[in-house]
């Protein structure tokens, strides 16, 4: 059986890119011959590294470049009888069909919008609260789409990280892209909440964004500057290494990639009751659901947490455990077959 892993954008890191790997590694995982085409360098190094066929394609940025590319072409004509496309983004749909006609396509959706993804008939969503949303749209042909859910994993390592002994202040932290969607000035909240009960934690905040100053004014009007601190870009493993608690309070969260690379840290993971959280997250299992903005219930979470290691430890270990078992590249790979089989795609 042979798929195609489409990523048609030049990101060199987040969500999109690290989700498109995991689909194509799962595919990998459960037997399929998968290309993974993108527009990315770092993403088609990512993809050799983790022993993925990458074709570096920036064409494929556009809907109708790749067909005016002569490496685009050659590598396309190199992969005939395919029998499934994954398309990560809306863009390549045209060439796409003309490439792989005899192939069932369908395209995922890493966020709310829907966009050009109209096109397509096969829609796939990243957890059941958003597929029964966009079970009510329409395509542009005015039929209900097929919609089905996928999953989303976690790239091949091994983060480790070593446990806080008795008196060492809390470290808690987060990994996010520096907006408003992220809820990152309700968690500097709830980091005054557990200041002013006595509570000595301190917040680490990794990523860059638009919001990244106004959240350091913020941080300084709360005379919180000892407490908060800004890291910028981190590499992930290293990050969530030096943390007792992982910690993100979104607004709106698709899904979560981060989730799940916190609990293979073996950290417990604090989270908005959003749809990616939902799905991953076992409350008072792996962690804590909480209401979004609200931070006096978050800091309640955080504050039992921070006095109690034996319960760090056990929800760290348990979210490991469920990692490994639900999210793991095998998982990923049968969940995306399934929504293929389920489309009407052939794949024994």
């Amino acid at each position: 059986m042979r798929a195609v892993v489409l990523h048609p954008t030049t990101n060199e890191r987040g969500g999109v890119l690290n989700a498109a790997l995991t689909h194509a590694a799962g595919l990998e995982a459960v037997g399929v011959n998968v290309q993974f085409w993108t527009a990315s360098p770092a993403a088609a190094d990512v993809a050799a590294s983790i022993g993925l066929k990458p074709i570096l394609a920036p064409p494929i940025r556009t809907t109708y470049g790749p067909v005016l590319s002569k490496e685009s072409i050659r590598a396309g004509l190199s992969f005939r009888d395919v029998d499934l496309v994954l398309h990560e983004g809306a863009r390549p749909r045209l060439w796409a069909q003309l490439f792989w006609p005899g192939a069932r396509h369908a395209v995922v959706f890493h966020h709310t919008k829907i966009g050009s993804r109209r096109f397509y008939s096969h829609w796939l969503a990243l957890s059941s609260q958003h597929a029964q949303r966009l079970r009510l749209e329409r395509t542009y042909w005015r039929k209900a789409p097929k919609v089905e859910v996928i999953k989303n994993g976690y790239l091949p390592s091994e983060p480790m990280r070593e446990i806080a002994s008795a008196g060492k202040k809390v470290t808690i932290g987060t990994l996010a892209r520096l907006t408003d969607q992220k809820g990152l000035d309700t968690l500097i909240d709830s980091m005054g909440i557990l200041r002013d009960k006595g509570i000595d934690a301190e917040l680490r905040i990794g990523g860059v964004g638009a919001a990244e100053e106004s959240l350091k004014a913020y941080t300084d009007s709360a005379n919180l500057s000892q407490n908060v601190f800004f890291e910028g870009w981190v590499k992930p493993a290293e990050f969530l290494s030096k943390l007792d608690i992982f910690c993100l309070l979104s607004r709106v969260e698709p899904f979560g990639i981060v989730f799940l690379e916190a609990m293979r840290a073996q950290l417990p993971v604090v989270a908005t009751k959003t749809d990616g959280a939902l799905e991953i997250i076992e409350d008072r299992q792996t962690g804590y659901l909480v209401p979004i903005d609200d931070p006096v219930e978050a800091a309640h979470r955080l504050g039992e947490l921070s006095k109690n290691r034996n319960a760090i430890a056990a929800m760290g270990a348990r979210g490991a455990a469920v990692a490994e078992e639900k999210f793991g590249p095998k998982a990923v790979g049968e969940s995306i077959l399934g929504a293929f089989n389920s489309f009407g795609a052939q794949s024994g």
